[in-house]
Order: structure tokens, then sequence, then C-alpha cells
């Protein structure tokens, strides 16, 4: 039998890969995230750097700098990288004593910032399209609740703009926030004496050093005299006025009077002839003949009866005071 014998040819093959030079420009889009410096996150540091930039990053949480935040306000944050650079590159976030997202961020400049977050729930802002826009503002709004100290980490990368990773300077930060103390509230009570006597406006909760307007409106038949406090010591006399509340709860009396009324009878008879000695028997009191004038009376309804020697009695059912 014959045998055949099975050659092999090998013919050479060549890979050809085209490697491509690495950038920055991949980066100055949008920024990358987890390169804020805060724990278990690199910087911008791992790729960039070799630059002699000087200066200082400015951050500002409104535009009075607040340290103290309140459950479940936005605040607007300021962010500036001040370096003398062609170009400008941030990224920040925020997290709690325990290394864990606090509050939400959000865009208020579309042109500039960017947002993203990662699986882990951190959120970031960062630069868009850098340039050599050095200033940003963003909102940020606290969590609903206390969860004690919040720090902003942040990083900035001041770039010489030739498009490589070589002559940036790279420059981290942080910003703690506190909680801000809760106000203690103290009680404003207002009374009216009498009860009843008039309409009072201006009690409620309010805290120390807090001005306050109370008032005080008479009801019909009564007229308003001071405000005092419990220990009978005036406090205004002013229906209205502008009180300022002390760190204590307080009760201020609104004290009134009865209006009071004169009541004056002109007696006649039927010639129109004035009758100087009639009788008048007002709300069950006779009074002396010729006692037509009658002060301090309080409002009220009063029968009366006039009479007179020679003359008929004349009786009405009331007279009302208001």
């Amino acid at each position: 039998m014959k045998k055949s014998t099975i050659y092999l040819l090998c013919i050479p093959v060549m890979l050809l890969v085209a490697l491509k030079p690495h950038g920055d420009n991949r980066n100055s889009s949008q920024a990358p995230l987890g390169r804020t410096g805060a724990p278990n996150e690199s910087t911008c540091g791992a790729c960039h750097g070799g630059g002699s930039y000087s200066g200082e990053i400015l951050f500002q949480l409104n535009q009075n700098g607040h340290t103290e935040y309140q459950p479940g306000t936005t605040y607007t944050v300021n962010f500036e990288a001040d370096y003398g650079a062609p170009r400008y590159g941030f990224s920040i976030t925020a997290l709690d004593a325990a290394n864990q997202p606090a509050g939400d961020f959000s865009i208020t400049n579309q042109d500039n910032t960017s947002f993203g977050s990662l699986a882990n729930g951190r959120q970031y802002v960062g630069h868009k399209s850098a340039d050599g826009t050095n200033q940003w503002s963003f909102e940020w709004t606290a969590p609903d609740t206390d969860v004690g100290n919040i720090t902003f980490y942040y990083v900035i990368n001041a770039a010489n703009g030739d498009g490589g990773t070589g002559g940036d300077f790279i420059q981290t930060g942080t910003t703690m926030i506190s909680p801000a103390e809760e106000e203690e509230l103290f009680t404003l009570t207002l009374e009216a004496n009498p009860a009843n006597a008039g309409q009072l406006s201006g009690e409620g909760e309010y805290e120390a050093g807090e001005s306050v307007t109370v008032t005080a409106q008479p009801n019909e038949g009564y007229e308003f005299i001071n405000w005092t406090d419990t220990d009978g010591t005036e406090v205004s006399n002013e229906e209205s006025f502008v009180f300022t509340m002390p760190a204590e709860d307080t009760t201020l009396m609104a004290n009134f009077a009865f209006s009071t009324f004169t009541l004056t009878f002109q007696v006649e008879n039927e010639a129109g002839d004035e009758i100087m000695d009639a009788v008048i028997l007002l709300d069950g009191t006779v009074y002396d003949p010729g006692q037509y004038v009658f002060e301090d009376l309080p409002p009220g309804t009063y029968p009366y009866t006039v009479s007179g020697d020679g003359y008929f009695r004349q009786q009405w059912n009331s007279h009302n005071c208001r």
C-alpha cells in the first residue's frame, strides 16, 4: 500500500493594531465621576499633572455663604476656581459623616455644568464643555432630615489647554456644613378683659427677639384702654403695636371699658313750650322733677316714662343707647 504524506503550509499572519494617543479631550466634554478625592475615590491627578498654576477654590452656599443647613431646604452653590489657567474642569459631591450620599444636586445651567451618579448613590456635578469658564452655579437640596455634618468634596483641573494630560494642575478641597440648630419657640397668648370685649390678633409661637404686631379691636359697646402684662404693668396704650417676643411664654391682656353715653331729654307741650319740671322714670328709677340729663349710661336698652302735673303721662317701651 502506498502511503501519502500530508504537508502543513504555515502562512505568517500580521495583526495591525492602531493605538490612539491618550489625551484629556475625552473628559473635556463632561467631568468623570468618582474623581473628587472623597473617601474611596481617586482624583483627576491620576491622569493629569505637571502644571504649576496657583490660586484658590471658592465654595459658597447661597450668597451669604451658609455654614449650616436646614433639612429639605434648597441652596444655590457658587463654585469658582481662580488659578489663571486657560481651561478649567471640576467635579463635586456631598457625603455625610458615614460617607453616604447627602442631599440632591440639580443643574441650573445646562451649558457649562453636567450631572451624573454612580451605583453607590453618589451624585456629582461637574464641568461641561470645559473652556475658560471658571465660575459655576447649581443647586443642592439638603436631606429631608438632620443627618449631622455634611462635607462637600471637590476637585479642579487648571489645565493648560493643549489637549494632553501634562502641564495641568489638580487641586482638591472640602467644605463642611452643620445642621442648623432649631430655634426655640415661645408662646404669646392674648386675652381680653372683660372677656369678649374685643377681637385680638397676633398670638402664636415665636422666636425670642422676633417682632410681632398685636392688635385689639373693641366690640360694639366697648372702648380700648391699654395692653398690660400679667403683673398689670402697661405695655402699650395703642390698639395696635409691635411687641418684641422675650425668651419665655408671655401673656398680654387687652383691657377694655364699657362705652358710656349721655342721654338728654327735652320735654315740650303741644305748643312747643318747654316743660321744666316733668318727672322721668328711666329704667325703673324715678328721678327728681326737671332732671333731664343722665350721664355715664352703659350701652343698653332703657324703658322710660315722662309725666308732669296737668299733662297726660307719656310712656315709651325703650330707648336704645348705642
